[in-house]
């Protein structure tokens, strides 16, 4: 199938999207001065993005519906297509685990002034039923396919006509930008997963099945898995556990590539136009 690019102006975009992300947080900070938790009102306050960003976005989205549709058809989503994301959204999520034992295993997270160890001990504990479903649907739902469409669907497939290399970079580039910066390493590397699995299938089932994999995974083992693991400072550095998960690290990032080499090269991207 051969891609439908989008053409719209980039700067638009991304000032649309810093406006609705603006306008989100001083939601947020309004729901926690009214006492909500901190993680609740960042969920609950996103539930404002789509509905402005659809307003915002419409005059682009009206002229460009061949692009819209052929981003989601239905021909593309395919059994295998939905394993394979959600095989890489998990290996990703593996490879972030690795490298935070990595790096607590070496002394580079953690404490390590203390003279005696804590844990690891860890407990699962879910919040609230209500605020883990809206987690849940803001996570797996809203922010993949809002951060798909804009950054993928919209930005990359506006940066084609600079060649595919740059229209990759470039656009994950930005997705990167719009992250915190202790998060960013991270959101690069995912923004290029999730870029080239765009420019290899023509669609955005697969780059929102693993990103929604990913966000998914997060809301089990960030908001209900909790865990004290602080080796202490005579046990440190931790070499073989390092380079167990060093090692386990770079075993999911190769499944990572073999999974993004499986698709094959799309056809010559043409115009709506």
């Amino acid at each position: 199938m051969q891609q439908r690019l989008m053409r719209a102006p980039v700067i638009v975009i991304l000032i649309f999207q810093i406006f609705a992300l603006v306008m989100r947080s001083n939601v947020q900070v309004a729901l926690i001065d009214d006492g909500l938790n901190k993680d609740y009102a960042e969920d609950l306050s996103y539930l404002l993005v789509p509905p402005l960003l659809a307003i915002l976005l419409w005059p682009i989205f009206r002229s460009n519906v061949g692009a819209l549709r052929s981003w989601f058809d239905p021909r593309c989503l395919t059994g295998r297509v939905i394993l394979e994301a959600i095989a890489i959204g998990i290996l990703a999520r593996v490879v972030w685990w690795c490298q935070l034992i990595a790096r607590v295993s070496l002394g580079l997270t953690g404490n390590v002034d203390l003279a005696t160890s804590r844990g690891p001990t860890f407990w699962f504990e879910c919040p609230p039923l209500q605020a883990f479903l809206v987690g849940l649907l803001v996570w797996i739902f809203l922010i993949p396919i809002v951060e798909e469409i804009v950054h993928r669907g919209l930005i990359q497939s506006s940066l084609m006509d600079r060649g595919v290399r740059s229209a990759v970079l470039l656009s994950t580039i930005l997705f990167t930008l719009f992250h915190p910066p202790a998060t960013m390493p991270l959101a690069f590397l995912l923004g290029l997963v999730f870029a080239i699995q765009f420019r290899n299938s023509n669609a955005l089932w697969a780059s929102t099945i693993s990103h929604a994999t990913y966000d998914g995974i997060i809301q089990l083992d960030w908001r209900c898995l909790h865990g004290i693991w602080i080796p202490g400072a005579a046990e440190l550095p931790m070499r073989d556990v390092a380079a167990w998960s060093l090692s386990a690290a770079l075993l999911a990032i190769a499944g990572i590539a073999l999974l993004l080499t499986r698709t094959g090269a799309p056809a010559t991207p043409r115009s709506t136009h």
